[in-house]
């Protein structure tokens, strides 16, 4: 087994995220562990059950694209309630609309997906762009920052 800390400092560090439509699968067969099984049987609202399926499901296919099974991870949530591995990658799941997303890495990461729906402008822009996206959207006319 490989802990957090141990994929962190051997070999390259990597940063891997996967996109995916949302399924209309609503099976819970091979959800592990059993507290993130029982979280999501839990769930009432249809969509939001799929949602929760969808994304532990690329969760599942992102660690095993690196070489992890997520039974050997013990994946668990914190106090915080975050998600997390005892024992091998970062990760961070996110979704939104019809698409989930999750970021696997050697050290600590976050993902947000949000669907395009409107332009917000430039309030928006100046909460979620780093100062040097800011100065790249700043240059761009109307049209363009939107697709930015």
């Amino acid at each position: 087994m490989t802990t957090n800390q141990e994929c962190s400092s051997h070999g390259i560090p990597f940063l891997k995220v996967y996109v995916a439509d949302v399924s209309d699968s609503l099976s819970l067969d091979g959800i592990y562990p059993d507290q993130r099984y029982n979280e999501i049987a839990s769930v009432n609202a249809l969509e939001t059950k799929k949602h929760k399926l969808s994304a532990w499901r690329l969760l599942q296919t992102s660690l095993s694209d690196i070489g992890f099974d997520i039974r050997d991870v013990h994946p668990y949530k914190d106090v915080s309630g975050k998600w997390m591995c005892t024992d091998g990658p970062f990760f961070s799941i996110s979704h939104s609309k019809n698409l989930v997303c999750v970021a696997i890495s050697s050290s600590n990461v976050g993902v947000d997906i949000q669907c395009k729906e409107k332009d917000y402008g430039d309030d928006f822009a100046e909460r979620i762009l780093t100062s040097t996206e800011l100065g790249e959207y700043y240059k761009l006319n109307t049209d363009e920052r939107v697709d930015y």
